[in-house]
C-alpha cells in the first residue's frame, strides 16, 4: 500500500525510529489520563504545493527533522482527505507525544516546532493535549479510515465538568457504534494553549472507509443530535494516517 512505503522512506531517513503497525508500549487504561502530553499541529500547506506535494515534502523533510527532537516518543502524521472532508482549513495533523511536559515545554520553548517549512505555511494552529483512551486502538486500524473532531464546550459550561461528561457519558455512547476499532479523546490543556477556540478534539479509527461510511449511516441521527446537544461547535477532519513511529524510551 502506497502510505506503507511511504513510512518506510521517513524510517529509513531517521536513525533510530521504531516504526509499529500499532502502539509499541505499555497497553492504556480506559479512562485515564495519559501522562504523556501531546503537541498536535494542524497544518496548512503552502501556495505552491498541491496536496500531493505536501504530504511527500513533510514525510521527506519534516518527520526526520521533528523526530529528532528531544524528548518525543511518538509521532503520527494524518493527512487530510479533501475529497471526503471539502472545504477544510487543514491539509494535515502532526501529533506529537513527549515523555513528559518537561521535554514539551523545552521542545516549545525553543521554537522549531512550529516552524513552516516548503510545504507548509508558518505557525501552524497548535494545542496541548492529554489524552485519554475510550477503546483501545487495534493496531491494524491505523491503516484504515480515521476521523478527527476539534470540539469545543458551550458557554458557561465548567471546563472540567465538560471533560467528565466528554469522558463518562458522551464518549462511552459513541464508543457502541458498530466498526469502531479505537476511539481517544484529546483535552486540551489550556495553560500550554492558549488563544485556542477549542476544548480539545477526538480521535476515531474504522478498519476501512466502507466500514466507517456503513457505520456512519446506521449512527446519523443520533450523532447529529448528540453532537448538536454536547458540543458548541465542532470541526470533523477525516483523514488516513501516513506515518506512525515510536521512539525508544
Amino acid at each position: 500500500m502506497k502510505h506503507q512505503s511511504d513510512r518506510r522512506r521517513v524510517v529509513a531517513g531517521a536513525a533510530g525510529l521504531v516504526l509499529t503497525a500499532g502502539p509499541a508500549r505499555a497497553a492504556a487504561h480506559v479512562g485515564v489520563v495519559s501522562p504523556r502530553p501531546k503537541l498536535s499541529l494542524f497544518l496548512t500547506r503552502a501556495a505552491a504545493a498541491d496536496r500531493n506535494a505536501f504530504v511527500a515534502g513533510w514525510l521527506a523533510a519534516d518527520a526526520p527533522r521533528l523526530a529528532r527532537t528531544p524528548g518525543l516518543r511518538s509521532l503520527v502524521f494524518n493527512a487530510v482527505d479533501a475529497a471526503r472532508t471539502p472545504d477544510t482549513p487543514y491539509d494535515g495533523v502532526a501529533e506529537l507525544e513527549f515523555a513528559n511536559t518537561r521535554t514539551l515545554d523545552a521542545a516549545l520553548d525553543s521554537g522549531t516546532l512550529a516552524a513552516g517549512s516548503a510545504v507548509t505555511l508558518p505557525r501552524p494552529m497548535q494545542i496541548v493535549t492529554a489524552t485519554v483512551v475510550i477503546r483501545p486502538l487495534d493496531g491494524a486500524a491505523t491503516a484504515g479510515a480515521k476521523r478527527i473532531g476539534l470540539v469545543s464546550r458551550p458557554a458557561g459550561h465548567d471546563r472540567q465538568r465538560f471533560y467528565d461528561d466528554w469522558r463518562d457519558e458522551h464518549g462511552p455512547d459513541v464508543a457502541r457504534q458498530i466498526g469502531l476499532s479505537g476511539y481517544m479523546l484529546n483535552l486540551v490543556d489550556a495553560a500550554r494553549s492558549k488563544g485556542s477556540r477549542w476544548d480539545g478534539y477526538a480521535e476515531l479509527w474504522w478498519p476501512d472507509w466502507p466500514t466507517f461510511e456503513a457505520s456512519m449511516r446506521k449512527r446519523e441521527a443520533v450523532r447529529e443530535a448528540s453532537a448538536e446537544s454536547f458540543f458548541a461547535d465542532h470541526l470533523l477532519l477525516l483523514v488516513t494516517e501516513r506515518l506512525r513511529i515510536f521512539l525508544p524510551g
